[in-house]
C-alpha cells in the first residue's frame, strides 16, 4: 500500500516506479473508500458502548421487561465483522488480474491514523509506504492543476497535512512494515529511500532511476505569500520532523 499524506505526494510516481516491474501490479486510488468503513466501525462501537449496560441486564436476567431495541452483539462480534467486512472489500475489488501478477497493492491520497490502524488490523503484514512532500511545494503543485486546487480548499489542506503527517511519522516510529519516505528524497536519488523502494519491490536500482527520470503530470505554480507564511505557522513543528 502507498499512503501519500496528500494529493501532489508523488503517489503516482512510486505507483509507476513499482510497475516498471512487469510482475507487479499497483493499482490507483479508490477514493477513500476506508474512511467510510472507519465511519461504520466508529458508529457501530459508539451505540454499543452507549447500550452495552441493557445487554448485561439482559443476558444476567434474560429479563423479557427489559427493552432490546437497541440490543447489540458483544463487541468482539463487531471487531470481527469490521475486520471480515474490510479484508473482503480489498481482496474482492483487486482480484483482477491477480492470476497474472505475484504482488499486487494499491495507492491512496486521503488517509490518516485511523484508516491506516483500520487496514492494519486486517492486513498486519502488508508493507505501507508513507509518502510525505513540503507541504508549500504540494500546494504550489495544487495551485498548478484547477481540479487539485478546488478539491483542496486551503485551510482544510493546511489542517489535513498537518495532522496527517505527524501520524505518519508517529506511525513508522511504531510499525515497522510502515516505510516512511520523502518524495524530495526520491527525485534526490537517497541511497535509503532508494533502497527501501528496491527492497519492497523487487526493482533494481538502475529501474527505480529509469522511472524517475520521465516526469508526467508536473504541475506548479507560486502561491500567495500569505498562504506561505499561514502554511508555516500552522505547520512549521511538524515539517522540523522531516527537515522542512
Amino acid at each position: 500500500m502507498i499512503s501519500a499524506v496528500t494529493q501532489r505526494t508523488g503517489s503516482t510516481l512510486v505507483q509507476r516506479i513499482f510497475n516498471e516491474r512487469k510482475n507487479t501490479l499497483i493499482w490507483g486510488e479508490h477514493f477513500g473508500a476506508l474512511t467510510d468503513f472507519h465511519n461504520i466501525y466508529k458508529n457501530t462501537t459508539a451505540f454499543y458502548n452507549r447500550h452495552k449496560g441493557t445487554r448485561k441486564l439482559y443476558f444476567k436476567n434474560e429479563d423479557t421487561g427489559i427493552s432490546t431495541s437497541c440490543l447489540m452483539p458483544d463487541m468482539s462480534y463487531i471487531e470481527k465483522a469490521m475486520q471480515t467486512s474490510v479484508r473482503t472489500f480489498i481482496n474482492e475489488l483487486y482480484a483482477e488480474k491477480r492470476n497474472s501478477y505475484d504482488k499486487i497493492g494499491f495507492k491512496e491520497v486521503r488517509y490518516g491514523k485511523e484508516e491506516l490502524n483500520l487496514f492494519r488490523k486486517c492486513f498486519p503484514n502488508t508493507p505501507i509506504i508513507l509518502l510525505v512532500r513540503n507541504p508549500i511545494d504540494i500546494r504550489k503543485s495544487m495551485n498548478g492543476s484547477a481540479w487539485s486546487r478546488n478539491e483542496n480548499p486551503f485551510n482544510q489542506f493546511v489542517n489535513e497535512w498537518n495532522s496527517r503527517a505527524k501520524d505518519y511519522y508517529e506511525l513508522s516510529q511504531k510499525d515497522p512494515n510502515m516505510y516512511l519516505i520523502k518524495y524530495e528524497d526520491i527525485l534526490e536519488r537517497k541511497p535509503n529511500a532508494l533502497r527501501i523502494i528496491s527492497k519492497l519491490g523487487d526493482l533494481s536500482i538502475n529501474q527505480i532511476n529509469n522511472v524517475i527520470g520521465k516526469k508526467i503530470s508536473s504541475t506548479s505554480t507560486e502561491i500567495p505569500q500569505i498562504q506561505e507564511k499561514r502554511i508555516r505557522d500552522i505547520c512549521g513543528e511538524t515539517m522540523k520532523l522531516f527537515g522542512y
